[in-house]
């Protein structure tokens, strides 16, 4: 049987300065949402298409003349909402729908110029939908633009109507869901004022090993250093994404899924509002990824926004980065040392490079070794070595690079996985870039020789640049 395509019975007049939608079957709690709709479409001067689909589901069996019955009274509904919404002095457009709600809404969401999709978390659900969610959650998933998913309207209308701040908290971590959410807290600040804090939910066992920290602390907790880098770490994303240096940064370990973590903190913060982001899987991969975000949705007694991950992921004015600290690594060898000079043309200014060289560590003689006095070294030799090697990697140091005021450091590390230390370094120290020279195998001789600037591109999440010896 041919699908049925969806029919606009409503006002369709074609948007073209940017909107902002609202759902609504009518239930009070849809009504709430549609007010908390229309005071921020009325703040940003934009106008806002309400929409109300028939849901087909409900309808089987059901004879034309009652469809058009329902359609009828649908339309009258629409109207009255709409007339009751332009009391707040924006202006607002209507269309009604056959389907699927949350497949329409998302197609509406699809247009070009939308810009927010809102709806209420609670209204009418048919009991065999129950089971896999509310229209609210399902819509939220599929949105092409962020979803504002209602429960208390009150303190939403009173910051858009400039009454109040927002106090808004945001999941973040080291995805690109969670830049696209930070992102998107640029835009509530375009409405009224908001207070934001940046939540993060953490696996200590993970970010020990992320670190190459080794700590007597339990497991359950973080270490100092963890907690800084952490702290470190996000606050710069929080600078990079929002412009921001007043916002709060809290971070909490767990063992557990991070969405119950993330609620406990909104309500410890009486926060008015979650913003979460979202990788809107879908199929097998919904059920083989957990998702934070389907469970804050489900779960939080508070307002949820869900933003999905693609989210201002490319625009023109996206920022362009900037690397305040440059990690360089070399083996001293030709290839190794040629990368150096390229970390200090990467870098801001004020910055600072740190060279690193990795060296094995002592081995100390074991009597159950044979010759192990010809593979092995003293403690003193092993720091005279070490001492060596950093004067090495402050020789590397280019003259230029004291003329410009930058700031240079060297550290030479032991450890037996040359780019497991190369990316632990990199992360203690907050690196914005690793620099890394390269001999350019590929094909069979690097999967057979191996290739420590591969490795390093593969486990590490910092930008990693690649730097080839010019042909001979």
């Amino acid at each position: 049987m041919k699908a049925k395509q969806p029919r606009s019975r409503g006002i369709s007049e074609k948007i073209t300065s940017g909107h902002a939608i609202c759902g609504t079957d009518f239930s009070i709690h849809a009504g709430e949402a549609a007010n908390a709709a229309a005071a921020i479409a009325g703040r940003l001067r934009i106008p806002l298409l309400l929409v109300h689909v028939l849901d087909d589901s409900a309808l089987t069996g059901s004879t034309e003349k009652l469809r058009k019955q329902l359609a009828k009274s649908a339309q009258e509904k629409l109207v009255q909402e709409a007339s009751r919404l332009r009391d707040r002095d924006v202006e607002i457009r209507t269309e009604l729908l056959d389907g699927r709600p949350e497949v329409e809404l998302a197609r509406v969401a699809a247009r070009p110029a939308a810009r927010l999709m809102v709806t209420a978390s609670l209204g009418h659900i048919a009991i065999s939908r129950m089971l896999i969610g509310s229209v609210a959650e399902r819509t939220a998933e599929a949105s092409s633009v962020p979803t504002l998913v209602v429960r208390d309207a009150r303190p939403i209308v009173e910051w858009a109507e400039g009454r109040r701040p927002l106090n808004v908290l945001v999941a973040g971590d080291f995805t690109a869901s969670a830049d696209a959410a930070i992102r998107w807290v640029r835009e509530l600040r375009r409405i009224g004022p908001c207070q934001i804090t940046l939540g993060h939910v953490d696996w200590p066992v993970e970010e020990r090993r992320r670190l190459g920290v080794h700590s007597s602390v339990a497991f359950t907790q973080n270490p100092p250093e963890v907690a800084q880098a952490l702290e470190r770490d996000l606050r710069t994303k929080l600078n990079t994404l929002l412009g921001d240096t007043s916002a709060r940064v809290r971070v909490t370990p767990s063992w557990g899924t991070p969405d119950y973590n993330l609620i406990q903190m909104a309500q410890e913060e009486q926060a008015d509002l979650i913003v979460v982001g979202s990788h809107q899987r879908h199929g097998l991969s919904r059920l083989v990824h957990s998702s934070v975000s389907r469970a804050v949705l489900h779960h939080a007694p508070m307002n949820v926004a869900c933003v999905p991950a693609s989210f201002g992921a490319i625009t023109s004015t996206a920022p362009v980065p900037e690397f305040k600290r440059v990690l360089v690594t070399t083996d001293f060898s030709e290839r190794g040392n040629h990368a150096v000079p390229f970390a200090y043309s990467a870098l801001g200014d004020g910055g600072t490079v740190r060279l690193v060289h990795v060296m094995p560590p002592c081995k100390f003689p074991s009597p159950l070794e044979q010759h192990h006095a010809r593979k092995t070294r003293t403690k003193k030799d092993h720091a005279k070595l070490a001492g060596e090697l950093a004067a090495r990697l402050r020789s590397l140091i280019p003259q230029e690079a004291t003329e410009r005021s930058f700031r240079s450091e060297v550290a030479v590390m032991e450890g037996r996985d040359a780019a497991t230390t190369v990316c632990q370094e990199a992360e203690r120290f907050g690196a914005d870039l690793i620099c890394i020279g390269s001999h350019g195998r590929s094909g069979l001789a690097a999967a057979v020789m191996g290739s420590v600037a591969q490795q390093v591109v593969s486990r590490s999440r910092k930008p990693v640049l690649i730097v080839r010896m010019p042909p001979a």
